[in-house]
């Protein structure tokens, strides 16, 4: 083993420690809502003092409890472990994020389409509170919603 990776491997619980202060601290959330989070998700028992230690690097963790830390702060272990400044780490969590976006994006679209349908369907059942939701004119609202979901009477956002 080089003297690099011996170093490596002898901070391990340092460096953990301290990625997983800075990711909670990111998150703006306490080591006590992170300790809750972790009885909840993982049915891991931790004490505040317990989260304390392993931030201070005072305390090891088992890789279960690493695995658990992760998803709690969503996060991989690698993003755990690994020098947050370093290429491959900076790359990792660009394609991870990116994957993110593009899910949300899709997300998205699906919520615009259902709430055009929804929208569409308050139109012809209640024109009075599409109107006051600004879907439509008063004046087509006045008419019982006659037309009024045939995409011409929307007002312009």
């Amino acid at each position: 083993m080089t003297e690099y990776a011996a170093d490596w491997v002898r901070d391990v619980d340092g460096r953990f420690g301290q990625r997983v202060r800075a990711e909670r601290e990111r998150r703006r959330i306490s080591q006590q809502q992170m300790v809750i989070a972790l009885a909840e998700a993982h049915e891991l028992r931790w004490h505040q003092t317990t989260a304390t230690r392993v931030e201070n690097g005072e305390r090891p963790v088992r890789l279960f409890e690493a695995l658990a830390i992760a998803n709690v702060l969503d996060v991989s272990l690698d993003d755990l472990l690994d020098d947050p400044d370093s290429p491959a780490t900076r790359r990792r969590r660009s394609q991870r994020l990116q994957g993110q976006l593009a899910e949300l994006d899709q997300m998205t679209g699906h919520i615009a389409l259902r709430t055009r349908a929804l929208e569409d369907e308050l139109i012809d059942v209640d024109p009075d509170e599409a109107a006051a939701r600004g879907l439509i004119d008063q004046d087509d609202a006045n008419n019982d919603g006659e037309d009024a979901n045939d995409g011409e009477h929307r007002p312009s956002p």
